[in-house]
């Protein structure tokens, strides 16, 4: 019996939060940034620019890792950063190796790792130039003049409380700075001035330049007044950022959330879940927990559509995988915060814990069905009939299935009360899920109470099993008026089948004498063909031979032989090796229904696959003789007569007997029935033999090569059917002593 797969849910109605960071971030499995560039010298042309000069040799790094490279001919160089490095990331790089020549721009060595593929230039200039003292150069020197007078001040003597701060000491990081570049302190110290008296009466005042002019003139408050307020524009400038970042975010994820449907909806659940995976690279959990939560439900929802349409480990991989995206989920939503969202996910997780049971054996497997069942509980305590009715119906529904599969794996009172509670889930469904309202889900879960209470009733005795698989067949009943062969013929045909059964079902129930066997029974016939007139062999042949088995067993009760012999008949061009059928078919051709040329077609085709099953080999033999194949039948029989036991050689030696007369072999044949005495007379007292002549004895009346030794032949085969060695030989006596002794 066939179900449908518990649903599963998309969280809707997010809050978005934060992000928080909007740079593209190297990933730990990418390789490390390069940044890539020349180191030039700076010479005055003749037109009072700069010739730009390739420094061979000069030794570059990022600053503070020692990772030096040197720049060839043409002055590039290629240095690794840390891969720890973001690009559009600011750093500072250091060039060493050029006497007499130092770093002029960018001041300071600080550069932006490109996001683009782009070079960067290093230019230097001469130890003591000028022009280190232009805007940018002093900029820089009072940065960092400000960053050393702080770490001065630490390393002072802390100030007594409500005492003045000591002066700033501006001239000692100048006169650091001067010596470094080649310049006097007078040089810097005027050139300061200068520059901060043209900053400070410029009418642009938002400038960074102007805070550091401040401090140059060591207006301390006005610079950190002005620091200040640059920086909460920085602030609102961030916000503003972040908001765009978050609205593109949000509209990216939209848009990979859209193509995985639109792969999903082609059942390429493997391309949606490559779709899933990118938005999972933007949305993070610390920035945005809502959107990561969401995202984590879509990645479980695409790993449980693959986990259930791959096999082996594939399968097991994807499954787990799922339910490690829905648990992750539940991480953030909380039954408290974001109830329905909660709820929801705990429906998923419930249906994925289901499928990982089905392929899951044992203990384990029985684990993990109660935690679906878990799972589908806690959904019920958010989706009520009162607030959320059809949530609440699906989960119930969903609540049912599981409760079905674990009462498939436990024996005894706690199945039949896991069965109930199944019946229970599926009822309460039905209260929603009404025929006027929600017709395919009505009935769909018709059927699956049909199921449950089938299988209620198997374990129940007496008049209440009765009366649970009278509903059963109600419910399939009912189905079936929304299942119909036109609109929805694969629900009809499944359903069909399922009443088949249950039809059966009750006619075990009956005794052998009851008028309302037959009607049962052709009912329960005409619903298995009607299956199968849409679950044919090649379109559906899992549900095909399912519909034949139940045929076949069914026609079996009846009894009707031949929809019996040909319904397991074709299950056997399917399952080849399945003993069952073999044995069920081939007695109805060969002993009933006289079709000795499919009998011998089962024998053939089974020995082919078995060549040592010595009971079918008997067979083979016999269907030898009833297919007119008479000269064959000493063949074999000499080729295994020595493996078979007593009661199979007497019974061959007979029909070796009469194929030896169907050949005019009469001497011959006179010879087999006295070995056949002798066998007899070493044989115990209790000696009898089984076998069935049915086939035998029609083919030996009907056919006119046996019309001459007819009676005898019968007569024999009649005396092969008494009940012990005593009555077989006065049997034999009486009827074939001077055949034996005048062949």
């Amino acid at each position: 019996m066939r179900t449908r797969r518990p649903a599963t849910w998309t969280a809707c109605g997010l809050g978005l939060g934060l992000l928080a960071s909007w740079g593209v971030t190297a990933r730990a499995e990418d390789k490390p940034p390069v940044l890539v560039g020349y180191v030039q010298k700076l010479l005055p042309d003749r037109d009072g620019g700069d010739r730009e000069v390739a420094v061979e040799r000069a030794r570059v790094a990022m600053k503070g890792t020692g990772n030096w490279v040197g720049s060839d001919a043409h002055g590039l160089f290629r240095v690794q950063l840390l891969r720890s490095t973001r690009l559009g990331q600011s750093i500072e790089v250091e060039v060493e190796g050029v006497p007499g020549w130092l770093l002029y721009q960018p001041a300071d060595g600080r550069v932006v790792v490109p996001e683009q593929p782009q070079t960067v230039k290093l230019n230097l200039l001469p130890k003591g130039s000028l022009r280190f003292l232009g805007s940018q150069g002093l900029a820089s020197l009072l940065a960092r003049m400000m960053s050393e007078a702080k770490e001065s001040a630490r390393a002072s003597p802390a100030v007594p409380p409500g005492s003045a701060p000591p002066p700033v000491d501006l001239k000692g990081p100048m006169q650091k700075w001067a010596s470094e570049y080649g310049l006097s302190l007078a040089q810097v110290q005027t050139a300061v001035d200068k520059w901060a008296q043209e900053v400070l009466s410029r009418q642009q005042r938002d400038d960074e330049q102007v805070c550091l002019a401040h401090y140059s003139q060591k207006q301390l408050e006005q610079a950190a007044l002005c620091f200040d307020e640059l920086g909460q524009k920085d602030v609102q400038e961030l916000e503003r950022l972040k908001a765009q970042v978050l609205e593109r975010t949000e509209r990216a994820v939209r848009r990979f959330v859209k193509a995985a449907d639109a792969y999903a909806l082609r059942y390429d659940f493997a391309a949606a879940l490559a779709e899933y995976e990118k938005v999972e690279r933007w949305a993070k959990r610390d920035g945005s927990p809502a959107l990561w939560a969401k995202v984590q439900n879509l990645l479980g929802i695409a790993h449980a559509e693959l986990g259930i349409r791959v096999e082996g480990e594939s399968s097991r991989v994807h499954l787990a995988q799922a339910v490690l995206a829905y648990r992750f989920a539940l991480e953030v939503y909380s039954k408290k915060d974001l109830p329905q969202d909660w709820a929801r996910t705990q429906n998923n997780l419930g249906a994925t814990l289901r499928d990982q049971a089905s392929r899951t054996q044992g203990l384990e497997g029985t684990a993990l069905l109660a935690q679906a069942v878990m799972a589908f509980r806690s959904a019920l305590e958010v989706q009520t009939k009162q607030d959320l009715p059809q949530d609440w119906a699906r989960t119930q529904n969903n609540l049912g299935i599981a409760l079905w599969d674990q009462a498939s794996r436990t024996q005894g009172t706690e199945g039949t009360a896991l069965l109930s509670q199944a019946v229970s889930a599926y009822r309460l469904a039905l209260e929603v899920q009404t025929k006027q309202d929600l017709p395919q889900h009505w009935a769909a879960t018709q059927n699956k109470l049909g199921n449950a209470l089938r299988d209620q009733a198997s374990r129940t005795q007496g008049i209440e099993g009765t009366a649970l698989l009278s509903q059963a067949v109600s419910a399939y009943r009912l189905a079936l008026e929304v299942y119909t062969k036109k609109d929805l013929p694969q629900d009809w045909a499944m359903t069909q089948n399922n009443l088949g059964t249950a039809l059966r079902d009750q006619v075990s129930r009956l005794p052998a004498d009851s008028h309302v066997r037959k009607e049962l029974l052709t009912q329960s016939i005409t619903s298995f063909r009607a299956a199968l007139e849409i679950h044919t062999q090649p379109a559906f042949p899992i549900d095909w031979e399912r519909a034949q088995t139940n045929l076949a067993r069914t026609c079996a009760l009846v009894p009707d032989d031949r929809c019996t012999a040909d319904s397991f008949a074709n299950v056997l061009s399917v399952n080849p090796d399945w003993s069952e059928g073999y044995g069920e078919a081939y007695v109805r051709y060969h002993e009933k229904l006289f079709l000795f040329a499919e009998a011998y077609a089962l024998n053939r085709a089974w020995l082919d696959r078995h060549p040592d099953d010595l009971a079918v080999w008997t067979n083979y033999i016999e269907s030898h003789l009833t297919t007119g194949r008479l000269a064959e039948v000493s063949v074999l029989l000499a080729k295994v007569f020595a493996k078979l036991s007593p009661a199979e050689q007497v019974p061959l030696l007979a029909i070796e007997s009469a194929a030896l007369l169907g050949q005019g072999k009469t001497t011959e044949a006179a010879q087999k029935r006295q070995a056949l005495r002798a066998l007899v007379v070493a044989q115990p007292a209790e000696f009898r033999s089984t076998w069935a002549f049915g086939g035998t004895r029609h083919f030996l009346q009907t056919d006119p090569r046996f019309a001459p030794h007819r009676a005898q032949l019968l007569a024999l085969l009649s005396a092969l059917e008494q009940p012990n060695r005593a009555a077989i030989f006065a049997a034999l006596d009486a009827c074939c002593l001077d055949a034996v002794q005048k062949p």
